[in-house]
This record gives structure tokens, C-alpha cells and sequence, in this order.
């Protein structure tokens, strides 16, 4: 199992994506926009993580009109009982604390693989795209049965 960017799994949420979140929740199409810019680093205009952020602004309005709940913290006794392989790949600039991350995870699920990219948003998928899809590959190609 490959966890790209996990919300709330393997670290909490920061308080800096908190204070910046509350700002989703109030009215202004602008002020959304640039709070969704500055949780995905201000891209630059045209690029891919442009069109991603208008993509976010129109999924968060959906998940908040259905009712759909946040995702809870993990529990460490639901990291611990994954029995199968897992690698956790993280930004080093995103909304949680990639270094409290890997330090639990080295504690409570010791096999559990990680990399990080130190510059990368919370955006990683679109960022770093080729690396990503390799370490998904690599890490399948690798706990393939047989």
C-alpha cells in the first residue's frame, strides 16, 4: 500500500493549515482562492497546479455541501495492526509536519517505508509526478506474490 500525502494518518494536521482552513469556511470566492493558493504553495498561473487549485476550490465546496466528515487522526494501535507493506511518501512543504511524521511512524510501524520531497506542497502527485509514479511502481514491482 502506497499513502501519497496522507491527511491526518501518519501526523496531524498543522495548526498553520488550521488557521489558514478556517478561511475556507468563509464567504468570498477571493479569499478562498488565496487560501487554496497558499495550502498549494502559489502556483504559478497556467501551470498544473493552477488548474488543480481551481479543481480543489470546486471539490471543497462539494465536500463540505454533502456532509462529508474530515478524517480523523489515526490512532497508533491502527498503524500498528496494518499487516501488509506499506511506504508513506510526503512534502516536506505541506499542511502537516512531515519530520513528526516519519519519527512516529519509525516507532510505531518501524517497517513502513517512507520518502520525502523537501520542497514539494501538499500537491506532491502533480509536482514531483514521475517520481511518484515510480516509487508506486518500484514499491509494487517489489511486494509483487511470487
Amino acid at each position: 500500500m502506497t499513502l501519497i500525502e496522507p491527511v491526518n494518518t501518519v501526523a496531524r494536521l498543522s495548526a498553520g493549515f488550521w488557521r489558514t482552513g478556517a478561511l475556507l469556511l468563509l464567504p468570498g470566492a477571493e479569499r478562498k482562492q488565496r487560501t487554496v493558493a497558499e495550502i498549494l504553495g502559489h502556483p504559478a498561473p497556467g501551470s498544473l497546479l493552477d488548474s488543480v487549485m481551481e479543481l480543489v476550490m470546486a471539490a471543497g465546496s462539494a465536500f463540505a455541501s454533502f456532509g462529508t466528515p474530515f478524517p480523523r487522526y489515526m490512532p497508533e494501535s491502527l498503524l500498528h495492526s496494518v499487516d501488509l507493506p506499506v511506504q508513506v511518501l510526503l512534502a516536506g512543504n505541506t499542511i502537516h509536519d512531515p519530520a513528526k511524521g516519519i519519527d512516529r511512524m519509525r516507532r510505531v510501524a518501524p517497517s513502513w517505508g517512507h520518502r520525502l520531497w523537501p520542497e514539494a506542497t501538499h500537491m506532491l502527485p502533480c509536482e514531483a509526478g514521475s517520481d511518484v509514479v515510480a516509487c508506486v511502481r518500484g514499491f509494487a514491482r517489489e511486494h509483487a506474490p511470487g
